[in-house]
């Protein structure tokens, strides 16, 4: 499988709520892109997933299509 790490960069944000839970999720942006030409998209996983579960959903090249999306210029917020 191809590594994608040098075309994208991705940051872990962490919030609490307000009954004290930290949640992490995970903006990803283009690699030494320092402003994305559109707005974000959030993406959210169903009961029971997490973030890490949309990198794990491969296309027919292998790629998380999470990843098509920023390549477009769109940042991607991956909720937990």
């Amino acid at each position: 499988m191809r590594s994608y790490e040098a075309e994208y960069q991705w940051e872990p944000i962490e919030m609490t709520t307000d009954d004290g839970y930290t949640i992490t999720s995970f903006i990803i942006t283009l690699a030494f892109d320092e402003k994305m030409p559109n707005p974000p998209v959030i993406i959210n996983h169903g009961n029971g997933w997490d973030a890490a579960t949309w990198m794990q959903s491969l296309q027919k090249d292998g790629k998380p299509f999470p990843l098509d999306i920023v390549k477009k210029g769109f940042p991607v917020w991956l909720m937990n």
